[in-house]
């Protein structure tokens, strides 16, 4: 390679490299505006089919919080569905019933560090919304959700994140249950 060939290869990577930076100082500045502007669509187009159909459905609100606080909380709701299985051997028997756990597993762990200091407390319903989730394979990108919901409100470990006997054990206390309560 020659030495004019080898400074327009240097050159070409500074500017490949100012490029990339470029680049994401770009994406960084734009998204927050961009998630913005899909709101005010989102709610437009809602307001369009309000007029036109005489109704519509409430949109969906997720407040922003500092990353990682969504998947830590349900983390940590999922351990509380685990804890109360392997405490009790059932299912939960109500949403509302994790709540005191998960609301007592961050204050201990903003007490020892853990909870970053940025992060407020949850509150009931976003905890509650967090357990639905355990069980919504859209939050697991591999397709295995936390927990399983056996009926509203009821939600045990995910049987298949064990082995046996006790992925039996679980499946057949689902089934027993729903018959209890279902007949």
């Amino acid at each position: 390679m020659t030495e004019r060939e080898e400074k327009l290869l240097n050159k070409l990577e500074r500017l490949s490299e100012e490029h990339r930076m470029l680049q994401q100082t770009l994406t960084d500045a734009i998204q927050p505006h961009m998630r913005d502007l899909l709101a005010q669509e989102r709610r437009a187009d809602q307001i369009v089919q309000a007029v036109k159909k005489g109704h519509a459905k409430s949109p969906g609100y997720m407040p922003r919080v500092e990353e990682g606080y969504w998947p830590t909380l349900r983390k940590l709701v999922a351990e509380a569905v685990y804890s109360i299985y392997n405490e009790h051997h059932r299912p939960t028997r109500d949403r509302r019933e994790v709540v005191p756990l998960i609301l007592d597993r961050v204050e201990e762990m903003r007490r020892t560090g853990q909870w970053p200091q940025g992060w407020r407390t949850p509150g009931k319903d976003s905890i509650v919304r967090r357990l639905n989730e355990t069980a919504d394979v859209r939050h697991y990108p591999g397709g295995e959700t936390a927990t399983v919901c056996i009926q509203a409100g009821c939600y045990l470990p995910n049987p298949r994140r064990f082995e046996e006997p006790t992925a039996s054990e679980i499946q057949g206390l689902a089934k027993n249950w729903i018959k209890v309560n279902y007949p």
